[in-house]
This record gives structure tokens, sequence and C-alpha cells, in this order.
């Protein structure tokens, strides 16, 4: 199955986040997963940080966006990590990424 990601800058400078999948037996909502859960976690960080989000059915797929401002208090205290500049690249590979899941 695959996923993909997207993200764009709208007309009111709102940071625009999308991610589509096959979709599952379910529509995606909020969860309140157990301490050991190991998912079921990502709708609740999504409600916290967007100003709005849902859920786009397609034909075979599903996709969750979540808008988010682009100036906000939240935003103003994240720091980038020393050494991972604008371009994001801080020399992971998305293999890299599944190793430290």
């Amino acid at each position: 199955m695959a996923v993909r990601a997207a993200w764009r800058i709208d007309e009111y400078g709102r940071l625009i986040v999308e991610v589509t999948d096959g979709g599952g037996p379910t529509r995606p909502i909020p969860a309140n997963p157990s301490i050991t859960a190991r998912g079921g976690r990502g709708l609740n960080i999504i409600t916290s940080l967007a100003e709005d989000w849902g859920v786009r059915d397609g034909s075979g797929e599903v996709t969750v966006w979540a808008s988010l401002p682009a100036q906000d208090e939240f935003g103003d205290r994240i720091a980038l990590l020393p050494g991972l500049g604008p371009d994001l690249d801080a020399g992971l590979g998305f293999a890299d990424l599944d190793e430290l899941a």
C-alpha cells in the first residue's frame, strides 16, 4: 500500500499538510490509546497543532489533511536541530526513519 504526503502554503499563508493512503476498515478519528499502544496518537497530535483538519475520501484512498498557521506562538518556539538547515536535510533517508521506529 502506497502512502503519499504533500504540503503547500495556501493563499492565506497557512501550511496545508495531506497524507493519503488506501484507507482502513474505519474512518480516521482521534483515539484514546493505552499508554502501551504502539499507535493511535497521530490525530490527537494533529488536533492539538492544527487550526482545522479533516478526512477526504477518494476512489480507493483516504486523505487526512490539516491546516496549520504559518505564524503562531507554538511555531515561534520551535528551533531546528543544530546543523539542520531550511532544506530539512538531517542526513536521514526514509530507510533510516524506519530504523528509528
